[in-house]
């Protein structure tokens, strides 16, 4: 059974999501916090480079929630590639990792968003939801930004 968190919030419109991330785990549980969220779709996940793109192709994700550790390659690394093959495909980082420099290697790789594993599940849905409305979202304390403005 999946039980929906507290405040746990929601995504609109409804998102097609593409799970990445090295650990297994951290993708099954990042899959049933996301699969408890009416809007959100999960249409796959993986740990792979080669697996990512693949899936990016025939699932055609909205969003894609990406580790900064894929096997194969680091993810700021995929997300250069997928963003090549599908610009207007939006990146959100979920990432245990703090620190400036990931922030800055997401962004150089054309992340929308940034936020970590341990934030509350409304984070990431949140972040989620200002992606696909266009914006971007890179830490809590910072808020969506319009996406005209550079970051």
């Amino acid at each position: 059974m999946t039980v929906t968190p507290p405040n746990a919030g929601s995504v609109s419109p409804p998102v097609r999501l593409l799970l990445v991330d090295a650990h297994e785990r951290s993708r099954r549980n990042a899959r049933a916090l996301l699969d408890a969220v009416p809007t959100v779709q999960v249409v796959g996940d993986t740990g792979n480079h080669r697996e990512t793109l693949d899936l990016a192709q025939s699932c055609a994700p909205d969003v894609v929630v990406i580790a900064m550790r894929v096997s194969g390659a680091s993810g700021p690394e995929v997300t250069r590639d997928l963003l090549s093959l599908h610009p207007k495909l939006r990146v959100v980082f979920f990432t245990l990792f703090d620190s400036p420099e990931y922030v800055d290697a997401a962004v150089g790789a054309g992340a929308h968003g940034y936020v970590l594993k341990e934030a509350p599940t409304a984070e990431l849905l949140a972040t989620i939801d200002a992606v696909m409305r266009g914006q971007t979202m890179l830490r809590p304390d910072s808020g969506p930004s319009d996406p005209e403005v550079q970051t």
